[in-house]
Formats: structure tokens, C-alpha cells, sequence
């Protein structure tokens, strides 16, 4: 009996149809956690909708590298499926917390150019478009926002520095602004706002002291507004031919050389 029992067990897992991608793995995601070797990352989306990064940094999350995790897992390129778990070594580990629980997706390691196979929930095996899955994946370093306040771009209102040069940059409308004093130098006055909103960041160094970043006694201190009400305080710190940066809610972080100086000169 028990021979006839494993026999008809068998027989049915060989006419078991092959698994079909979780429908909506994507959706009402809260958190991600990716690792990737020995880095990791973890995400989070806020009330405002607005994703942040909690480990290894802190501060606003890169929304594209999300939209692009998110867009690529929801429903990835696939070119067979199967009931069986990891066979090979993985190379990047994605967990998923939302509305549809918590799943898992492993990527396993694979060559440039071949079809990358992915385990979910470590009991379906697929195999991927080597293309997709080999450039629409971020890496852990590539989440963090490259900016000091990305989610306030197109929002911003008027920036007002002072330090070793003072002045203020506001927004008239859409397409224009002023400053006060007039501006002397042939800027684009929108760039002040986009050293704080824009992608101008090239680094994040080992936390520290603020000494150490030249931040116990900022050379400048910039309040960006973004709409009426909601404003954020930027100092910036010179030091060892390097500027630093300390924003609310985020890492200290390092500041181009040339958005620096404009920075410095004025409008």
C-alpha cells in the first residue's frame, strides 16, 4: 500500500502544472530588504508615500531604483517555471512586506548574458530574461537618494542662504525666478534650488563628529521651502578640500565641488 501510495504521488507531481508568477507581488509594498553578498539595504515607504532608506544609510530613498525593483518583480520576463527550490548559489536576495504578506525572491548567480533564475518564497522556480533582470536591478548602494531633498524638486519655493554669501532665490512661477540682491553672474537662478533638490551628491562618508565634517561652524546655511509651510535647514561644512553637508533626516553627506561654488558666489 505504501509503494502504491509513493507511485500515485509521483504520478501526480509529474501532471502538476508549472507555478505562474505571484499576481500582484508588487502591489501595497511597506518595505524592502535587498542583500547582495555582504551589502544590504532596507526601505521603507512612509505615510507620504515617500520611500527612505534606514540601513546602511539614512535619508530619502532613490524612487527610480524602487519604481525599478518594484516594475521588474511585478511582472519580470520569464522563459519556463517549475516546483523546486534554489539550485545554485544566490546572488541577490529580495524580501517584500505588504498587503500580499511577506515573500521572498532570490536571483541566483549566473553569467553575463545568460538566463538568470529566480526562487520565490524558496518553492518556485523560474527562469529570466537575462537582459531585464541583469540591468533593471539595482544595487544596494544605488537606493540612497543622490540628493538632499529629492522629493521636493518641482515643489521648491525659495532658498534663502547666508553665510559667507547671503542672499535669497524665490520662485515666481513655473518657469522663472528672482533673487535679492539682483544677480550679477550669467546663472540659471533655478540651479540654487536644484543644489539642494538636484543630484549633487557624490558620496557618503563613515559617520563622525561634526568637526570632523567642518560642520561645528558651517560656512553657509541654506532654508529651502517647498510650498508654504514645509521648510528644511541645510549646513555646509568645508574641510580637507572636501564639503559636507547635514540635512534632517539623513546621513551627512558630500556636496559637488562646482555646485559648491556656485553656492558660494551667489546668484
Amino acid at each position: 500500500m505504501r509503494k502504491l501510495l509513493l507511485l500515485l504521488l509521483a504520478l501526480c507531481s509529474c501532471h502538476r502544472p508549472p507555478p505562474e508568477w505571484p499576481t500582484g507581488l508588487s502591489d501595497g509594498v511597506s518595505e524592502v530588504h535587498v542583500r547582495r553578498g555582504d551589502r544590504e539595504v532596507r526601505l521603507a515607504r512612509g505615510a507620504d508615500g515617500i520611500w527612505r532608506e534606514s540601513a546602511p544609510h539614512h535619508g530619502e530613498a532613490d524612487p527610480r531604483a524602487v519604481t525599478s525593483l518594484l516594475s521588474v518583480l511585478q511582472q519580470p520576463q520569464l522563459l519556463s517555471a517549475s516546483w523546486s527550490g534554489a539550485q545554485g548559489p544566490v546572488a541577490t536576495r529580495v524580501e517584500l512586506v505588504g498587503s500580499q504578506g511577506t515573500h521572498s525572491v532570490e536571483l541566483e548567480q549566473a553569467a553575463l548574458g545568460a538566463p538568470v533564475p529566480l526562487v520565490v518564497d524558496g518553492k518556485m522556480r523560474f527562469i529570466g530574461a537575462p537582459l531585464e533582470l541583469s540591468t533593471k536591478v539595482p544595487d544596494p548602494e544605488d537606493y540612497l537618494a543622490p540628493a538632499l531633498w529629492m522629493s521636493a524638486e518641482h515643489h521648491e519655493t525659495v532658498l534663502k542662504v547666508s553665510g559667507r554669501a547671503s542672499y535669497v532665490v524665490t520662485r515666481i512661477d513655473d518657469e522663472h525666478w528672482q533673487s535679492t540682491p539682483p544677480p550679477t553672474h550669467n546663472q540659471d537662478l533655478e540651479d540654487f534650488a536644484g543644489a539642494i533638490t538636484g543630484r549633487q551628491l557624490v558620496g557618503f562618508p563613515p559617520p563622525g563628529p561634526p568637526e570632523r565634517f567642518g560642520l561645528d561652524h558651517p560656512a553657509l546655511t541654506a532654508v529651502l521651502c517647498a510650498g508654504p509651510t514645509t521648510c528644511r535647514t541645510f549646513r555646509f561644512g568645508e574641510t580637507n578640500g572636501h564639503v559636507y553637508v547635514q540635512a534632517p533626516q539623513m546621513d551627512v553627506a558630500e556636496l559637488r565641488d562646482d555646485v559648491w561654488r556656485m553656492l558660494l558666489r551667489g546668484p
